[in-house]
């Protein structure tokens, strides 16, 4: 939701439809197959005698959160928009 709230404010108003429908296909299209795809594959791996070893299938995916968290802080850099706006009227 994030994601659609930022496009809807960064998207000049002629694309923005397109904007939105193109991260809708992308967070639930596209990463739910992925999404499901990689869940598969934990659950297979955490297999053990008599059953699933529960622990490991919840601590992968909040791995991944945390790593997936940790990249978004370092890699994501928005200009502020009173910086744009003090520039435009400068």
């Amino acid at each position: 939701v994030t994601g659609q709230i930022y496009v809807d404010n960064e998207a000049p108003p002629e694309v923005r439809a397109s904007a939105q429908g193109l991260i809708a296909l992308v967070t639930y299209g596209a990463g739910m197959v992925i999404g499901n795809f990689i869940a598969g594959l934990i659950y297979d791996w955490a297999t053990i005698e008599g059953g699933h070893n529960w622990k490991a299938i919840w601590i992968a995916p909040a791995v991944m959160a945390i790593v997936v968290t940790v990249l978004f802080a370092l890699l994501f850099r928005e200009k502020a928009k009173a910086n744009k706006a003090a520039a435009e009227t400068a």
